[in-house]
């Protein structure tokens, strides 16, 4: 046997354990990511049935406008947040809230707008597609200020 056949033999053997081993780490990988991903909408769906136990639900505002627009929605509860958010276009967010009835802040197109919304304890949807031009779906009842 002469030496390059040895030194080829050595390196296919190599070769075969580098390979071993990067199949092995990929697998180790997707099954971290599966595990990860499955715990995570476990979590979500813990949330989500929380929130309806305790009587709250969503509002949420989606930017429908070719702009950024800032959007603000009352206070519930001291841990809620009543600061204003910026959403680029195409965004949304959603603000946690109870079934009651609150002020929600808008700014579009440089101008700043409000709205009065009375809302069950299902979520509702506000689509924003500029300066007092939206849609609002699900709520008791709503109007502008």
């Amino acid at each position: 046997m002469c030496i390059r056949d040895r030194y080829m033999g050595i390196f296919i053997q190599l070769t075969l354990i580098i390979m071993n081993k990067v199949l092995l780490l990929t697998l180790c990988f997707l099954a971290m990511t599966l595990i990860v991903a499955t715990s995570t909408k476990k979590t979500l769906k813990k949330v989500h049935r929380q929130s309806h136990k305790s009587g709250r639900s969503g509002i949420t505002i989606k930017n429908y406008s070719d702009e950024t627009i800032s959007a603000a929605v009352e206070k519930d509860l001291s841990s809620d947040s009543d600061k204003w958010y910026d959403l680029q276009s195409g965004e949304e967010d959603t603000w946690g809230r109870k079934a009651d009835t609150y002020k929600i802040w808008l700014y579009a197109n440089g101008n700043e707008f409000q709205l009065s919304l009375t809302k069950s304890d299902e979520e509702v949807d506000i689509i924003v597609y500029g300066y007092k031009n939206i849609e609002v779906y699900n709520p008791i009842s709503w109007r502008y200020l």
